[in-house]
């Protein structure tokens, strides 16, 4: 019974990371918690009970040209 390296992971953000070692992560309640980007890291970090509710809306990272 294999498993494999590349496992799915949904982001605390609602989305799926294939690879989640390539995400901002943090521990919430003992469990790692992985984010699509580092402005919702961020956002987690200020109040991570109500993100994790799903009380904050999640930010957009700006992606500069």
């Amino acid at each position: 019974n294999s498993t494999q390296e590349t496992k799915i992971t949904k982001s605390a953000c609602g989305g799926v990371l294939q690879t989640s070692s390539n995400y901002p992560n943090a521990v919430f309640n003992g469990e790692r918690v992985y984010f699509c980007n580092t402005a919702c890291l961020n956002a987690f970090l200020e109040a991570p009970e109500a993100f994790m509710a799903g009380e904050i809306e999640h930010p957009v990272e700006d992606v500069e040209n």
